[in-house]
């Protein structure tokens, strides 16, 4: 299995295995359940639950929590 880095806005499927890293969370795997495109962006929720959530645009500009993020190919 390898890593992609996530570089492009639409590079993440639904149903994608993500790899993130940042706010506390390390290599941390999840599933990309919902891929929706708001006003402010993509945003690729991983934990329907508890609401966890990363705004792709503000990924790719630098300005996320979200500091690292891969696709588990």
């Amino acid at each position: 299995m390898n890593l992609e880095k996530v570089t492009k806005i639409d590079q993440i499927k639904k149903d994608d295995t993500i790899i993130i890293t940042g706010a506390g969370l390390v290599n941390h795997p999840a599933k990309a359940y919902i891929v929706k495109v708001s006003k402010d962006g993509t945003e690729i929720i991983f934990d329907k639950g508890k609401n966890l959530f990363i705004n792709l645009t503000m990924f790719l500009k630098g300005k996320s929590w979200c500091k690292e993020l891969a696709i588990l190919k």
